[in-house]
């Protein structure tokens, strides 16, 4: 979970196109839905550049709690996900 969240910090996907990437890559690997989720979160919430606008609107220190709290929130909402029973 954390290196799709690494991942999908940086880039930005419009909230239906990650599914044309997470889709296949569920079918094809052992990745749970909990970490396709992440990844989703993640790569729709915030980019690399709007990081660099965000630090330079509410300085370094508030960008930097900004994308900390994204990460722990986005991997304890995976975590919940990957650890609900099937049905």
């Amino acid at each position: 979970m954390l290196l799709l969240e690494l991942i999908g910090i940086p880039m930005y996907l419009c909230n239906g196109a990650d599914i044309l990437l997470l889709r296949p890559l569920l079918d094809a690997t052992d990745l749970t839905v909990g970490s396709a989720m992440v990844f989703s979160l993640t790569s729709s919430a915030v980019c690399i550049s709007s990081i660099a606008m965000l630090s330079g609107y509410l300085g370094k220190k508030l960008t930097a709690v900004l994308v900390v709290t994204l990460v722990l929130i986005t991997y304890c909402i995976g975590l919940c996900i990957s650890l609900l029973p099937v049905f």
